[in-house]
Protein backbone atom coordinates (compact mmCIF):
# COMPACT_ATOMS: atom_id res chain seq x y z
CA UNK A 1 0.00 0.00 0.00
CA UNK A 2 1.16 3.49 -0.64
CA UNK A 3 -1.54 5.19 0.11
CA UNK A 4 0.73 7.16 3.13
CA UNK A 5 0.25 11.06 2.98
CA UNK A 6 -2.31 12.93 5.51
CA UNK A 7 -3.10 16.04 4.08
CA UNK A 8 -3.53 18.52 6.90
CA UNK A 9 -5.72 21.19 4.63
CA UNK A 10 -6.94 24.56 5.57
CA UNK A 11 -7.51 28.10 4.46
CA UNK A 12 -4.59 30.42 6.03
CA UNK A 13 -4.82 31.58 9.89
CA UNK A 14 -7.60 28.50 11.17
CA UNK A 15 -5.16 26.49 13.25
CA UNK A 16 -2.38 24.63 10.94
CA UNK A 17 0.95 25.39 12.55
CA UNK A 18 -1.23 24.60 15.68
CA UNK A 19 -1.89 21.52 14.43
CA UNK A 20 1.58 20.20 12.84
CA UNK A 21 3.26 21.32 16.20
CA UNK A 22 1.05 18.78 18.27
CA UNK A 23 1.54 16.31 15.22
CA UNK A 24 4.99 16.37 15.90
CA UNK A 25 5.42 16.87 19.36
CA UNK A 26 2.94 13.73 20.10
CA UNK A 27 4.94 11.92 17.40
CA UNK A 28 8.49 12.59 18.18
CA UNK A 29 7.66 12.12 22.18
CA UNK A 30 10.66 14.68 22.98
CA UNK A 31 11.17 15.37 26.45
CA UNK A 32 10.77 19.35 26.31
CA UNK A 33 8.79 21.29 23.67
CA UNK A 34 9.79 20.49 19.64
CA UNK A 35 11.45 23.56 18.73
CA UNK A 36 8.91 25.37 15.99
CA UNK A 37 11.67 26.36 13.66
CA UNK A 38 12.47 22.46 12.84
CA UNK A 39 9.02 21.39 11.64
CA UNK A 40 10.45 20.70 7.83
CA UNK A 41 9.27 17.16 8.12
CA UNK A 42 5.79 17.67 7.82
CA UNK A 43 6.71 20.53 5.25
CA UNK A 44 4.23 21.91 3.25
CA UNK A 45 2.78 20.61 -0.07
CA UNK A 46 3.34 23.70 -2.09
CA UNK A 47 6.92 23.81 -1.07
CA UNK A 48 9.54 24.00 -4.09
CA UNK A 49 12.63 22.39 -2.48
CA UNK A 50 10.83 19.44 -1.92
CA UNK A 51 9.43 19.03 -5.36
CA UNK A 52 12.82 19.86 -6.48
CA UNK A 53 14.23 17.05 -4.28
CA UNK A 54 12.13 14.06 -5.09
CA UNK A 55 11.88 15.21 -8.84
CA UNK A 56 15.49 15.46 -8.95
CA UNK A 57 15.39 18.50 -11.17
CA UNK A 58 14.83 22.71 -10.36
CA UNK A 59 11.20 23.27 -10.84
CA UNK A 60 12.62 26.81 -11.52
CA UNK A 61 13.21 25.60 -15.30
CA UNK A 62 9.62 24.84 -15.62
CA UNK A 63 6.65 27.38 -16.16
CA UNK A 64 3.48 26.92 -13.08
CA UNK A 65 1.58 24.97 -15.53
CA UNK A 66 3.76 22.23 -16.09
CA UNK A 67 4.94 22.10 -12.14
CA UNK A 68 0.77 21.75 -11.45
CA UNK A 69 0.85 19.13 -13.74
CA UNK A 70 3.68 16.84 -12.42
CA UNK A 71 2.95 17.83 -8.81
CA UNK A 72 0.38 14.57 -8.38
CA UNK A 73 3.08 11.84 -9.62
CA UNK A 74 5.56 13.92 -7.28
CA UNK A 75 2.97 13.26 -4.65
CA UNK A 76 2.79 9.53 -5.51
CA UNK A 77 6.26 9.11 -5.32
CA UNK A 78 6.75 10.38 -1.94
CA UNK A 79 3.94 8.05 -0.59
CA UNK A 80 5.34 5.10 -1.75
CA UNK A 81 9.00 5.53 -0.46
CA UNK A 82 7.94 3.46 2.42
CA UNK A 83 4.83 2.74 4.84
CA UNK A 84 5.55 5.71 7.28
CA UNK A 85 2.74 8.11 7.71
CA UNK A 86 3.71 11.39 6.02
CA UNK A 87 2.07 14.90 7.41
CA UNK A 88 1.93 17.71 4.29
CA UNK A 89 0.26 21.22 5.45
CA UNK A 90 -1.68 22.28 2.53
CA UNK A 91 -3.53 25.76 2.07
CA UNK A 92 -4.54 25.28 -1.71
CA UNK A 93 -8.13 24.49 -2.65
CA UNK A 94 -8.70 21.02 -3.39
CA UNK A 95 -8.36 21.02 -7.55
CA UNK A 96 -7.63 18.76 -10.87
CA UNK A 97 -4.92 19.67 -13.00
CA UNK A 98 -5.39 20.92 -16.32
CA UNK A 99 -5.36 17.21 -17.93
CA UNK A 100 -7.76 16.70 -15.22
CA UNK A 101 -5.77 14.52 -12.65
CA UNK A 102 -6.57 15.17 -9.11
CA UNK A 103 -3.93 17.70 -7.41
CA UNK A 104 -3.55 15.28 -4.06
CA UNK A 105 -3.65 11.52 -5.40
CA UNK A 106 -6.53 9.39 -4.33
CA UNK A 107 -4.19 6.63 -4.15
CA UNK A 108 -1.53 8.26 -2.44
CA UNK A 109 -3.65 9.50 0.35
CA UNK A 110 -4.54 8.34 3.60
CA UNK A 111 -6.93 11.11 4.68
CA UNK A 112 -7.42 14.26 4.77
CA UNK A 113 -7.66 16.05 8.30
CA UNK A 114 -9.56 19.81 7.58
CA UNK A 115 -8.79 22.17 9.88
CA UNK A 116 -11.68 24.52 9.91
CA UNK A 117 -12.23 28.15 11.73
CA UNK A 118 -14.82 30.99 12.28
CA UNK A 119 -13.94 33.45 8.82
CA UNK A 120 -14.54 36.01 11.08
CA UNK A 121 -12.20 35.22 13.13
CA UNK A 122 -9.86 34.33 9.76
CA UNK A 123 -10.47 38.00 9.16
CA UNK A 124 -8.90 39.63 11.76
CA UNK A 125 -5.68 36.77 12.08
CA UNK A 126 -5.26 36.89 8.26
CA UNK A 127 -5.09 40.51 7.57
CA UNK A 128 -2.54 41.31 11.03
CA UNK A 129 -0.68 38.07 8.94
CA UNK A 130 -0.51 39.90 5.73
CA UNK A 131 -0.12 43.27 7.34
CA UNK A 132 -3.37 44.40 5.13
CA UNK A 133 -6.54 45.49 6.08
CA UNK A 134 -9.61 44.19 7.34
CA UNK A 135 -11.46 45.49 4.43
CA UNK A 136 -9.23 44.37 1.84
CA UNK A 137 -8.73 40.73 3.67
CA UNK A 138 -12.28 40.25 3.84
CA UNK A 139 -12.94 41.33 0.28
CA UNK A 140 -10.10 38.55 -0.45
CA UNK A 141 -11.73 36.25 1.38
CA UNK A 142 -14.86 36.20 -1.13
CA UNK A 143 -12.51 36.36 -4.26
CA UNK A 144 -12.52 33.29 -6.53
CA UNK A 145 -8.99 33.90 -7.84
CA UNK A 146 -7.21 34.46 -4.34
CA UNK A 147 -3.71 32.89 -4.13
CA UNK A 148 -1.04 32.75 -2.08
CA UNK A 149 2.37 32.43 -2.02
CA UNK A 150 2.29 34.19 -6.07
CA UNK A 151 5.36 36.17 -7.17
CA UNK A 152 4.58 37.72 -10.29
CA UNK A 153 7.97 38.66 -11.77
CA UNK A 154 9.72 35.97 -9.47
CA UNK A 155 10.29 32.60 -8.36
CA UNK A 156 9.41 31.97 -4.92
CA UNK A 157 9.75 29.40 -1.98
CA UNK A 158 6.52 27.68 -2.95
CA UNK A 159 4.15 27.24 -5.50
CA UNK A 160 1.13 29.66 -5.99
CA UNK A 161 -1.70 27.95 -4.34
CA UNK A 162 -5.20 28.69 -5.46
CA UNK A 163 -7.27 29.65 -2.80
CA UNK A 164 -10.55 30.71 -3.81
CA UNK A 165 -13.16 32.16 -1.59
CA UNK A 166 -13.39 31.39 2.10
CA UNK A 167 -16.82 29.06 1.40
CA UNK A 168 -15.41 27.37 -1.44
CA UNK A 169 -12.16 26.74 0.27
CA UNK A 170 -14.08 24.65 2.44
CA UNK A 171 -16.47 22.85 0.58
CA UNK A 172 -14.61 21.81 -1.95
CA UNK A 173 -12.38 20.15 0.69
CA UNK A 174 -15.33 18.51 2.79
CA UNK A 175 -17.67 17.94 -0.21
CA UNK A 176 -15.07 16.18 -2.39
CA UNK A 177 -15.69 12.13 -2.19
CA UNK A 178 -12.81 11.02 -3.78
CA UNK A 179 -10.83 11.60 -0.57
CA UNK A 180 -11.58 10.77 3.29
CA UNK A 181 -11.84 13.40 5.10
CA UNK A 182 -11.89 14.53 9.05
CA UNK A 183 -12.79 18.42 9.63
CA UNK A 184 -11.72 19.62 13.20
CA UNK A 185 -12.71 23.55 14.07
CA UNK A 186 -10.41 25.44 15.69
CA UNK A 187 -13.18 26.15 18.46
CA UNK A 188 -13.27 22.75 19.34
CA UNK A 189 -9.02 22.35 19.29
CA UNK A 190 -9.25 25.57 21.80
CA UNK A 191 -11.94 24.54 24.34
CA UNK A 192 -10.34 20.50 24.26
CA UNK A 193 -7.62 20.13 22.67
CA UNK A 194 -7.11 16.71 24.11
CA UNK A 195 -10.29 15.83 22.38
CA UNK A 196 -9.93 17.31 19.06
CA UNK A 197 -6.20 15.49 18.66
CA UNK A 198 -7.27 12.29 19.80
CA UNK A 199 -9.88 12.27 16.90
CA UNK A 200 -7.47 13.01 14.77
CA UNK A 201 -5.14 10.51 15.87
CA UNK A 202 -7.50 8.02 15.93
CA UNK A 203 -8.72 9.20 11.93
CA UNK A 204 -5.55 8.63 11.04
CA UNK A 205 -5.09 5.07 12.46
CA UNK A 206 -2.90 5.68 15.25
CA UNK A 207 -3.08 4.25 18.81
CA UNK A 208 -3.63 7.18 21.61
CA UNK A 209 -1.25 6.92 24.62
CA UNK A 210 -2.71 9.12 27.29
CA UNK A 211 0.23 10.37 28.57
CA UNK A 212 2.18 10.54 25.09
CA UNK A 213 -1.44 13.19 24.24
CA UNK A 214 -1.38 14.71 27.37
CA UNK A 215 2.32 15.71 27.30
CA UNK A 216 2.09 16.16 23.52
CA UNK A 217 -0.98 18.81 23.93
CA UNK A 218 0.74 20.80 26.84
CA UNK A 219 4.17 21.10 24.63
CA UNK A 220 2.22 22.40 21.43
CA UNK A 221 -0.51 24.95 23.68
CA UNK A 222 -0.33 28.11 22.37
CA UNK A 223 1.30 29.57 25.24
CA UNK A 224 4.22 27.11 24.48
CA UNK A 225 4.53 28.44 20.43
CA UNK A 226 4.28 31.90 21.60
CA UNK A 227 7.15 31.75 24.30
CA UNK A 228 9.14 29.74 21.47
CA UNK A 229 8.61 32.60 18.89
CA UNK A 230 9.29 35.46 21.61
CA UNK A 231 12.73 33.90 22.61
CA UNK A 232 14.02 32.60 19.17
CA UNK A 233 11.52 34.28 16.37
CA UNK A 234 9.68 32.02 14.09
CA UNK A 235 10.81 31.09 10.47
CA UNK A 236 7.37 31.44 9.45
CA UNK A 237 6.64 34.56 11.21
CA UNK A 238 5.15 37.90 8.82
CA UNK A 239 7.38 40.87 8.25
CA UNK A 240 5.48 42.73 10.89
CA UNK A 241 4.24 41.54 14.54
CA UNK A 242 4.01 37.75 15.39
CA UNK A 243 2.87 34.72 13.93
CA UNK A 244 1.47 33.52 17.20
CA UNK A 245 -0.69 36.78 17.81
CA UNK A 246 -3.58 36.26 20.27
CA UNK A 247 -4.85 32.43 19.39
CA UNK A 248 -8.38 33.45 20.74
CA UNK A 249 -11.84 32.95 20.22
CA UNK A 250 -14.24 35.50 19.29
CA UNK A 251 -11.67 37.99 18.05
CA UNK A 252 -13.85 38.70 14.70
CA UNK A 253 -16.25 39.67 16.70
CA UNK A 254 -14.35 42.45 18.75
CA UNK A 255 -12.11 44.06 16.21
CA UNK A 256 -14.59 43.95 12.89
CA UNK A 257 -16.48 46.56 12.44
CA UNK A 258 -20.20 45.95 12.46
CA UNK A 259 -20.37 46.50 8.76
CA UNK A 260 -17.82 44.01 7.86
CA UNK A 261 -19.00 41.56 10.16
CA UNK A 262 -22.06 41.83 7.98
CA UNK A 263 -20.63 41.58 4.94
CA UNK A 264 -18.42 38.14 6.23
CA UNK A 265 -22.19 36.88 6.56
CA UNK A 266 -23.56 37.60 3.57
CA UNK A 267 -20.62 36.43 1.72
CA UNK A 268 -20.38 32.54 3.83
CA UNK A 269 -23.83 32.54 5.68
CA UNK A 270 -24.61 28.77 3.86
CA UNK A 271 -21.23 27.30 5.50
CA UNK A 272 -20.73 29.20 8.45
CA UNK A 273 -24.40 27.82 9.32
CA UNK A 274 -23.28 24.62 8.20
CA UNK A 275 -20.55 24.58 11.13
CA UNK A 276 -21.86 26.25 13.57
CA UNK A 277 -20.70 29.84 13.08
CA UNK A 278 -23.43 32.61 14.14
Amino acid sequence: MSNTIVWLASYPKSGNTWMRAFLLNYLLDPPEPHDINHMGSLFTASTRWAFDMMAGFASAHLPSAAVDELRPTIYRHYAAIDETLKFLKVHDAFRHTAAGDPMFPPEATRGVVYILRNPLDVAVSFAYHQDASFEDTVWQMNDPDAELGHIPDGIGGQFTQPLTTWSGHVTGWVDQTALPVHVVRYEDMTADPAAAFTAVLRFVGMEVDSARLEKAVRFSSFRELRQQEEKKAFVERPSTGNFFRKGVVGSGKSELSPELIAQIHADHAAVMARFGYG
